[in-house]
């Protein structure tokens, strides 16, 4: 009978995971905290950041993008995933492109970095194409690998109130359900 049960019970958990579906287009996020609930900085200094990614239904297996920080804003000493291949190219103020060792299908910290945010206006840090490419994109997990645009869920504000919501776009209710399993 325990046998049984802890049977049922392996199911269960196996026919929840699979029926948790990844939206049809992957989204970035920059947040300030590694549970991705904020995006908004008051004040002026140093705070540590957070570049996440949340794949398509077909996965994730690299990132391409760009995050450019205004006049007096520094971004540096980012830490890479232990999944991330070397080598990285760039960094993302100059343009970033990264693998993965692994296929995901959740959301995934590609990063953490400093930003040092050098005065009290409001600024957006806003997620845009790797140079050269006309959006910020992901390669699938496919044989071969698809380019897909991947979309902004969050890009960082500084000192912006009050603080705006997550990006929207033209999506179905049961994709940004699935954003936050």
């Amino acid at each position: 009978m325990k046998k049984v049960l802890l049977l049922g019970v392996a199911l269960l958990l196996i026919a929840n995971v699979a029926s948790a579906q990844l939206p049809p287009q992957g989204y970035f996020g920059l947040f300030y905290d590694v549970e991705r609930t904020d995006w908004c900085y008051e004040g002026t200094g140093m705070v540590t950041f957070y570049f996440f990614a949340l794949p398509s239904e077909a996965g994730l297996a690299c990132v391409e993008l760009m995050v450019v920080p205004p006049a007096g804003f520094f971004i540096f000493g980012e830490v890479y995933n232990a999944d991330v291949l070397s080598p990285v190219m760039g960094s993302l103020p100059a343009g970033l492109a990264a693998c993965f060792g692994n296929c995901y299908y959740e959301w995934v910290q590609v990063l953490s970095a400093t930003l040092m945010i050098g005065d009290v206006l409001p600024h957006e840090l806003a997620i845009e194409a790797f140079p050269g490419s006309a959006w910020p994109k992901t390669l699938d997990c496919l044989i071969p690998a698809n380019e897909l645009e991947t979309l902004p869920y969050t890009n960082l504000y500084t000192n912006t109130v009050p603080c705006p919501g997550i990006a929207n776009t033209e999506s179905t209710w049961g994709a940004i359900k699935n954003m936050y399993e």
